[in-house]
């Protein structure tokens, strides 16, 4: 089904669908500076961030395997965000990979100590990103049963 034949209120659900998803592709997307940049400035912003010296290689090494992978991750966000129509059956799965994704970090960010401000942020953004997700595809999945029920 394409947008264009959907009723309006059904075009702002995913319209809605739409901005969530770019919202997560540009939060994880970030991380392409993390492969670009050179390690002092990585280096600096991640202190700015909270976090100590990295003099490790192997963990300089391992950083720069997670920014790419996050990188990835916003990449796919945003792709699925340009034509929700015809990804809407990973949608659902996304959504809820964030909100498990904001459990790992509270877990973790929680046994290891880590700040309130980049732990609640980075939970509550999944949290939020994620439960969206989840609420709108649903919203739109009733749409396009309704929509299906009008065409037979």
């Amino acid at each position: 089904m394409s947008d264009t034949y959907m009723t309006p209120s059904c075009q702002k659900y995913l319209l809605l669908l739409r901005l969530l998803l770019i919202s997560a592709g540009v939060a994880w997307g970030v991380s392409v500076a993390g492969l670009v940049l050179p390690w002092a400035m990585v280096e600096k912003e991640l202190r700015g961030l909270g976090a100590g010296t990295v003099d490790d290689v192997m963990v300089q090494y391992w950083l720069k395997m997670a920014a790419a992978v996050y990188t990835a991750l916003g990449c796919f966000y945003v792709w699925v965000a340009i034509r929700p129509v015809r990804y809407r059956a990973v949608i659902g799965l996304i959504g809820w990979l964030h909100v498990i994704l904001g459990a790992v970090f509270l877990v973790n960010g929680q046994m290891l100590g880590v700040g309130a401000i980049p732990l609640y942020v980075d939970v509550g953004f999944c949290f939020c990103v994620g439960l969206g997700i989840v609420a709108v595809n649903g919203r739109l999945r009733d749409c396009f049963d309704s929509e299906a029920r009008r065409r037979v």
